[in-house]
């Protein structure tokens, strides 16, 4: 299994973690314009507990089988979210 953290000069890549929660609802919602037209779980109901249950979902996946998503970004700039979904799963 990967490590849960991954460090460069300019990039962190690294697993969820529960204090995601807030931050991903809130980038969610900053994008629904943006999202909305190509992902069908980014909607304006899209609530916290939709970011909660992805978070722990992304947990338990990486429990069970590596790494599917993971929160990335620049050091000075907030995280960013890169997924990699398997057949079958989906946000929301």
């Amino acid at each position: 299994m990967p490590p849960d953290r991954l460090v460069t000069e300019r990039l962190i890549l690294r697993r969820f973690n529960r204090r995601d929660v807030g931050p991903l609802a809130d980038a969610v919602h900053d994008s629904l314009a943006a999202l909305n037209e190509w992902l069908p779980w980014a909607h304006p109901g899209y609530r916290r507990e939709d970011a909660a249950n992805y978070v722990r979902d992304s947990l338990e996946a990486w429990k069970e089988a590596g790494p599917t998503t993971m929160p990335f970004g620049a050091r000075t700039t907030s995280a960013d979210t890169l997924g990699i979904s398997r057949s079958g799963r989906s946000h929301g």
